[in-house]
């Protein structure tokens, strides 16, 4: 499925669910503040709208897909968004 990340976990990281913050009353604001403090980040819902997010979406692959200029001027594409077995080059 396009979109969806690769399986393999080279460096064993253990994902957890994070709490998403709404800005649209204080006891939101004030768990966001904690949070932020706590753990060094706080994820806040609804900054963007539903097209916002898919034209940032687009733009970012746009950008990976752009060709590259190898050492020896051949031009190369590392990432392919319909491709997953592309995004391992990081």
């Amino acid at each position: 499925m396009p979109g969806s990340l690769p399986t393999t976990n080279p460096v064993n990281i253990i994902p957890h669910e994070s709490e998403r913050f709404y800005l649209n009353n204080e006891e939101s604001i004030n768990r966001m503040l904690k949070c932020l403090d706590e753990r060094g980040y706080a994820i806040i819902a609804e900054v963007a709208s539903p097209e916002e997010v898919e034209k940032a979406r687009d733009l970012f692959w746009q950008y990976l897909e752009t060709p590259r200029k190898k050492y020896d001027g051949t031009e190369v594409i590392d990432f392919k968004r319909d491709d997953p077995t592309t995004w391992d080059d990081w």
